[in-house]
């Protein structure tokens, strides 16, 4: 016998008795009308189960915004403290413009730490996708006010990560070019961009004002690190910009 021709009370009563998401999903796929009919209570079935930021992962790698949109529909808004960030990181990890927007518009905190103890803003600048980082910080708070990172700090993971259109935005948001460092880096991001051998990356800093002289804790400048780790053309840019000769 189909399962079009049990009555519409057996077939509830058949999803009544039925306990786990995974025996539900399984049912309702035998049919697309009970889909139609039975999706939504799946989606709370499976949030009751403590599955929701997993099912929000699964469908940022693999999967439509419609599925994410079902399981905020239940009401979902994370398991802890952290909310909605952790699904938050995983959508500004994979370049989910389209993610990041729903869940911002319902009330993510990009400032928030993810599960890996990083704000999406963090994860944006490491990974390099400039869109997502536009659309976070477009509904987020502005760059000077991030609690765990500074506005510096971002600029230096950018400068680290090689992101050259990364660090070009943020000095076009007008990040200090020779701003501290909140969370503890060394150096300036004109050092740690020399260090790298980045040469587009030196040049935009120094367009931006980036300081030739500036020293690290012990004394060393950008023209020390760049001849230190063989970089010859950006040593000639330093130089150029007036940098000290002296040791």
């Amino acid at each position: 016998m189909s399962i079009h021709n049990l009555s519409v009370e057996l077939v509830s009563m058949i999803w009544k008795n039925l306990d786990k998401s995974r025996d539900r999903n399984a049912f309702v796929r035998t049919c697309r009308d009970l889909y139609w009919m039975y999706g939504d209570d799946l989606y709370s079935c499976a949030v009751r189960e403590s599955l929701g930021d997993s099912i929000i992962r699964h469908a940022i790698i693999h999967g439509p915004l419609t599925t994410v949109q079902r399981v905020l529909n239940t009401g979902f808004r994370g398991y802890s403290d952290e909310g909605l960030s952790s699904s938050l990181c995983s959508a500004a990890r994979y370049g989910r413009e389209d993610v990041l927007r729903l869940l911002l518009e319902e009330g993510a905190d990009n400032c928030m730490e993810g599960e890996y103890g990083e704000p999406a803003v963090e994860v944006a600048v490491i990974r390099g996708p400039l869109n997502v980082l536009a659309i976070l910080l477009e509904y987020g708070q502005p760059l000077e006010v991030y609690p765990l990172l500074g506005a510096n700090d971002l600029l230096r993971l950018a400068v680290d990560n090689g992101h050259a259109e990364m660090v070009r935005f943020l000095l076009e948001k007008n990040v200090p070019v020779n701003g501290i460092s909140r969370m503890g880096f060394e150096g300036t991001a004109l050092m740690r961009a020399v260090y790298s051998g980045g040469e587009e990356i030196v040049h935009l800093l120094l367009e931006a004002g980036a300081d030739v002289h500036a020293t690290d804790h012990i004394g060393n400048s950008s023209l020390h690190q760049a001849c230190r780790s063989d970089h010859p053309h950006i040593m000639a840019m330093l130089l150029e910009m007036g940098a000290d000769t002296r040791p």
